[in-house]
């Protein structure tokens, strides 16, 4: 069970990154100037990878209930 639970949060995780990496390819698109993404790396990403794992929790903490 531990292994599929395992795989299932690699699958989540690889959607979260690549749609974080949507979004600044996004805003990059929309017209930010390079100085703006930098401070959103800079003080996003702590957020951002906090939210991920917090998430990543709650996901693997609902499916180990289901199963």
């Amino acid at each position: 069970m531990l292994r599929y639970v395992r795989i299932d949060v690699g699958e989540h995780m690889n959607r979260l990154m690549l749609s974080a990496t949507a979004t600044l390819f996004a805003g990059q698109a929309l017209g930010h100037t390079q100085q703006s993404i930098n401070v959103l790396q800079m003080s996003g990403f702590r957020w951002l990878a906090a939210a991920m794992i917090a998430g990543l929790i709650c996901y693997a903490i609902r499916h180990w209930r289901r199963g």
